[in-house]
């Protein structure tokens, strides 16, 4: 029997190492920590009410007793630190999409916060077991047993803080069991080993059933939201982005750049060579505006041949300058199609938020009327200038290359 339990419980481990392996995507692991532990965190309010809830019966069942001062001072402890959690979990609810570093705090701060609450839970066995009346140990025992595997199914999104609430509490009340002597307390301690293995086996299953799904999700999710040929966010993604930048400029303030790009000789390309080296020039282009722009900048493919870029903390019309001729200038070398070199050029129109705009409907209008003076003026790139503006010095003219 003692080497039954022993086995499973080193299969349960060797499954539970394998489910909380983070992906090798940051995004996809971020995804999966944020949806992780938003749940726990959504969750958290009624959790801690029912902590608080069972506390106080066990009080009440103990109250009577020589016992009732340690039972007073536990129940008030756990009702601090259960307030505590309660009033952060509805403080901090979760939204928006996690950085991996603050979805790693968030799981370490969990699974330690587990852990606290599995050696408060873990007490009342170990202290009160023994000594109680037949009525009392039965109290205990159920509340022990309601708490530990509720926890256990509550918290079994995130296996490793449902193990660091379970584990305490599972092996102190066999320890209790078996301090109490008699072979009908064994029997139930073994018992309880036996249903703590198939406890950790349904948390697996639901962890993992839970981490193929939001994995499986953010697959579907990335391959509606990315150009199939280039790889580039699509328009979804870009408007998705664009509304993120315009809510943090509105939140913290600052500016950034949208700029609009098109090829100037696409469809004679396209139509003179074919559609498959159409599509290589499209693929070779994204790469290497991929390559110039900074890391911060956020570049996607909106259709055909237009392509657009959102560059944060840029304010001023000589930094629009700078970053615009870099893409201009990643176009100035031939791309090989078909083993031939093919020279194609690009216009780029750019628009400040939110100087030009302050919603994502005019400064994409100030953008495209920027592209067509880029246009007009034989390709290079525009600023775009709002009508009463007579000056020319917002007008950012960089068709020659040395100009940039």
């Amino acid at each position: 029997m003692v080497d039954a339990i022993f086995h499973g419980a080193v299969s349960v481990l060797a499954r539970l190492r394998e489910i909380v392996a983070e992906p090798g995507d940051p995004e996809k692991a971020a995804s999966w920590r944020k949806e992780q532990f938003g749940v726990l965190r959504r969750h958290t309010p009624g959790m801690m009410v029912a902590n608080i809830g069972n506390a106080f019966a066990l009080f009440a069942t103990l109250r009577d007793t020589p016992m009732a001062m340690q039972a007073a001072l536990w129940t008030q402890a756990v009702m601090l630190f259960c307030g505590y959690l309660y009033l952060r979990a509805r403080r901090r609810p979760g939204a928006g999409r996690a950085a991996a570093p603050e979805a790693a705090r968030t799981g370490g701060r969990a699974i330690v916060y587990a852990l606290f609450l599995g050696l408060l839970w873990a007490a009342p066995p170990l202290l009160f077991f023994q000594p109680a009346r037949p009525g009392a140990q039965l109290m205990i025992a159920t509340l022990t047993a309601g708490m530990l595997f509720g926890g256990a199914f509550a918290l079994a999104r995130a296996p490793l803080a449902a193990a660091a609430f379970a584990l305490p509490v599972g092996l102190a009340s066999a320890v209790a069991l078996l301090k109490s002597g008699g072979a009908d307390f064994t029997r139930v301690a073994v018992v309880l080993c036996i249903y703590l293995a198939v406890l950790g086996r349904g948390v697996c299953v639901e962890a993992e059933t839970f981490k193929a799904r939001i994995l499986a999700q953010f697959d579907a999710e990335r391959q509606a939201r990315t150009d199939p040929l280039t790889g580039l966010p699509n328009r979804l993604a870009f408007i998705d982005a664009m509304e993120r930048e315009l809510a943090r400029m509105r939140r913290h303030g600052g500016s950034f750049l949208l700029l609009c790009v098109d090829f100037d000789n696409f469809k004679t390309i396209n139509d003179g060579l074919g559609h498959p080296a159409g599509d290589e020039l499209l693929t070779q282009a994204a790469s290497r505006m991929r390559a110039a722009l900074r890391g911060s900048d956020f570049v996607g493919r909106l259709g055909g041949d237009e392509f657009a870029v959102i560059a944060t903390e840029v304010g001023c019309a000589e930094s629009a300058r700078l970053l615009a001729a870099r893409i201009v200038a990643c176009f100035e070398a031939p791309f090989i199609l078909d083993g031939c070199p093919v020279r194609c050029a690009v216009s780029v129109g750019g628009a400040l938020g939110p100087r030009h705009g302050a919603d994502q409907q005019a400064l994409f209008k100030s953008a495209d009327v920027a592209l067509y003076q880029a246009k007009a003026q034989g390709g290079g790139w525009r600023l775009f200038e709002p009508p009463h503006a007579g000056a020319r010095a917002d007008w950012i003219d960089s068709a020659d290359p040395a100009a940039a």
